[in-house]
């Protein structure tokens, strides 16, 4: 296709031009401007303005990459994947649940069969700590598509984090029973059963998380994440000294995944410490509120005074 560009019309030349230098020159301001071109060209192409959108969200140009989104929809309302870069913008790099929220409701409105927008509905009410509705997003999510993994997994942290241990764990042992691969939902399970007080249960779902922890760090010895997970099921299982020396080599690796090494302090029972590297993410700009909620390695922060400092300070409206 990229020998024959000059054989197609404009729209589909700069198309494809873009497409190449993002994806396989790996230059995404030559797609930039390729895509400026198409746009120049064509103002009321959606799919040029989407793009250009999601270069710029890629570049971390979130602003620029809202007004291109929204242009897209002022074209075609019915841009459901437009609709959910708006709102992972809003949600996970700018920390406004409320213009997520509205969002959300708005993809629901012109596409009421699709779960994506329940799925962001149900994150939005954990943003603002309404669990039963996030709840009930999420099961209507279930139900349009039961196999849709993600939102399940988000069900069951609602569940974790409403107190409702039995059924996030009944609802956890149902992926495995269709998933049996899905070592997450063992993790999950293994935070569970310990706030049931079920530690021997406990333990064997931390036990077949390992397994796969140990391959990650087998596969991708040069990724710090591998480090990271290795350090904090060694320390669910017991062993402290252990996790904490195989965690902290991920800092060797790169002392800037201040939320990944929040997840090992917080584990490891060094709460002051887990607080200054969230503080060190926040101010860096991590501004994923929801997953700061819901993951389950920092429920033991939510009810410190500075935890609850932090997500006053740096988001409003909850």
């Amino acid at each position: 296709a990229i020998i024959s560009v000059d054989n197609l019309t404009d729209r589909e030349k700069f198309a494809i031009l873009a497409f190449y230098a993002v994806n396989v020159e790996n230059d995404i301001d030559k797609g930039i401007e390729y895509t400026k071109r198409r746009v120049a060209l064509y103002p009321d192409d959606p799919a040029a303005h989407h793009n250009l959108g999601w270069y710029f969200q890629n570049q971390g140009h979130y602003d620029m990459a809202l007004d291109e989104y929204k242009r897209t929809l002022h074209i075609d309302p019915y841009i459901i994947l437009t609709n959910s870069g708006i709102i992972r913008i809003y949600m996970e790099n700018y920390g406004q649940i409320d213009s997520a929220l509205v969002w959300s409701n708005r993809m629901i409105d012109y596409s009421p069969d699709n779960p994506w927008g329940y799925f962001y509905l149900g994150s939005c009410y954990i943003g603002l700590n309404e669990f039963e509705q996030a709840e009930a997003a999420y099961l209507k999510a279930v139900d349009l598509n039961p196999g849709f993994l993600i939102n399940q997994y988000r069900l069951a942290h609602d569940y974790r984090l409403d107190g409702r241990y039995d059924k996030a764990s009944e609802f956890l042992q149902s992926i495995l029973q269709k998933y049996s691969q899905e070592s997450s939902a063992h993790y999950d399970l293994g935070i569970n059963y310990n706030l049931l007080g079920k530690s021997e249960t406990a333990r064997g779902h931390f036990l077949e998380y390992r397994k796969t922890a140990k391959k990650w760090l087998d596969d991708y010895s040069n990724d710090p994440k591998s480090y990271i997970y290795n350090g904090i099921i060694l320390t669910h299982l017991g062993e402290k000294d252990a996790g904490w020396e195989t965690g902290k080599r991920a800092m060797e690796l790169d002392s800037t995944i201040y939320f990944e090494y929040t997840k090992l302090l917080a584990v490891q029972g060094r709460k002051s410490e887990a607080l200054d590297y969230l503080e060190k993410g926040l101010e860096h700009g991590y501004r994923d509120l929801v997953w700061i909620k819901l993951h389950p390695d920092l429920q033991v922060l939510h009810e410190e005074e500075r935890f609850k400092d932090l997500i006053n300070s740096y988001f409003t409206g909850l």
